[in-house]
């Protein structure tokens, strides 16, 4: 939390409580009407409010974790092929046992048929770190195959903020420093970036803040008509109290405040689902509308499910159900507990480094070797 977060998310807490107890002090007590307004709508509403915004609060938005790497990604790890062998699926060569550094004597035809099937190692076949294909492991492009398993060739995009690995949707928050799938702001009244994996709670908090405002002041003008028929009451007598017109600058200011964040959000409802950070880049060029569409038909990114018809988990602040196998193709990457905590670049960097450099590794990415091995 920043400090402008530290003092509005508790804040929106307790203006909710205040109004609860204010209007169930003074509005309530002497007025039957008021009270079931109060018992049937007001109360279950300020609680899904708080229960939204605890969600809001405390969900991860969607930050891209350290060592998150893309879709289209494979090990490098892979099981080493036998002495002599050449493992062409993995694009590696093999381990060169220490007896195969020198040639024994043969004949000139075995000699001109060795030079024609093994390449000379040296500086100049290995291949270069920038033309790596880290799909394949090798420095070809990639097949056919490989495309249909692991996506074409891309180029992964690293975040010159935070160092790590940049999903297509993803963009930087600078308040909290890290990139954020589907960004749309960051909101000091809860307290968090809003993001995938809690826009949801956060589309709720400002929906049922908005409807306890209407509520509130449906009970204060239902209060007010009974003191305009003549009934003398302690309520009456006191709804110009301190207490009183705290609640109704308050209301009324959170009741615009919300109106219009709900107005806002609805667009992202029933729009094209795109965020706001989405909006302001297509609208200044720098970004198309198909870059941040949804990646499927069957999942609705902002409250989940399998279906874009309004549903009841619409209203529930229950956590975002994914379809299976569908979270991280809608993250744009993939992530495990067994990963190290290295941004992606620069394991990559290392890893293919350690290919080119003597005494890194003891495999070298053959490419053109035989597949009965090498002559040793």
């Amino acid at each position: 939390l920043n400090t402008t977060g530290l003092m509005c998310a508790p804040f929106s807490v307790l203006i909710h409580i205040y109004s609860l107890v204010c209007i169930g002090a003074i509005f309530v007590p002497n007025s039957t009407d008021c009270a079931l307004v109060y018992i049937f709508v007001y109360i279950p509403l300020v609680f899904l409010a708080l229960w939204s915004h605890y969600m809001t609060l405390t969900t991860n938005p969607g930050a891209v974790p350290k060592g998150a790497k893309p879709l289209s990604y494979r090990s490098y790890e892979s099981p080493k092929p036998q002495d002599g062998v050449v493992d062409l699926e993995a694009g590696r060569g093999p381990t060169i046992p220490q007896q195969a550094t020198t040639i024994p004597p043969a004949t000139a035809s075995a000699a001109a048929k060795l030079k024609d099937t093994v390449p000379i190692l040296s500086y100049e076949t290995v291949p270069k770190i920038e033309n790596y294909n880290i799909i394949s492991g090798s420095d070809s492009a990639p097949t056919k195959q490989e495309e249909t398993l692991s996506g074409p060739k891309e180029d992964y995009i690293i975040c010159a903020s935070c160092k790590s690995y940049k999903p297509p949707r993803a963009h930087h928050d600078s308040i909290t420093g890290r990139c954020i799938v589907k960004f749309d702001h960051f909101c000091p009244w809860v307290g968090n970036s809003i993001g995938l994996l809690n826009h949801k709670f956060f589309m709720q908090f400002v929906f049922y803040t908005f409807l306890t405002c209407v509520t509130s002041a449906v009970i204060v003008l239902m209060t007010v008509r009974h003191c305009k028929r003549g009934q003398d009451s302690w309520t009456c007598n006191n709804l110009s109290f301190l207490p009183a017109r705290v609640l109704y600058y308050s209301n009324a200011f959170f009741f615009f405040f919300t109106m219009f964040m709900l107005i806002d959000q609805l667009f992202i409802v029933f729009g094209q689902g795109k965020t706001k950070i989405a909006r302001k880049k297509i609208k200044a060029g720098t970004a198309k509308e198909e870059d941040f569409g949804d990646v499927t038909e069957d999942f609705y990114e902002l409250f989940g499910g399998n279906s874009k018809k309004v549903a009841l988990h619409w209203f529930i602040p229950s956590e975002l159900e994914f379809l299976p196998g569908m979270k991280d193709k809608v993250l744009g990457y993939k992530w495990e507990p067994s990963f190290q905590a290295n941004a992606f670049q620069e394991e990559r960097e290392r890893e293919a480094a350690s290919l080119c450099v003597p005494g890194e590794s003891d495999s070298f990415p053959y490419t053109n070797i035989p597949k009965e091995g090498i002559l040793s």
